[in-house]
């Protein structure tokens, strides 16, 4: 999961990032989640086990990444490592 998209500075975000990427059209690799009422729900309901160690950005963010499945992260947000839900990486390790 790259990036949440709450308003247009982050679907902007998201979109660059598509493209950045390289996604083909048609790719189930990358795509944009929109937040919709749903997931909100789901994120208030579970931010207070997270005891305000998680924004709740950072709990849509899981709840969006359990809906898809979604077991890693990439990102520098050290406040992930407190989602046991996920494992945060910073860094993809290179092939050669």
């Amino acid at each position: 999961m790259l990036a949440p998209a709450f308003d247009i500075w982050s679907l902007k975000l998201a979109l660059s990032a598509k493209k950045v990427l390289g996604r083909r059209e048609g790719s189930p690799r990358v795509f944009v989640v929109y937040v919709e009422e749903s997931i909100l729900r789901r994120a208030l309901e579970r931010y207070p086990e997270y005891l305000g160690e998680l924004s709740l950005t950072d709990v849509v963010s899981v709840v969006v990444m359990e809906k898809y499945h979604i077991k890693e992260v990439f990102s520098h947000d050290t406040d992930f490592e407190k989602a046991r839900e996920v494992s945060r990486k910073d860094s993809y390790p290179l092939v050669k």
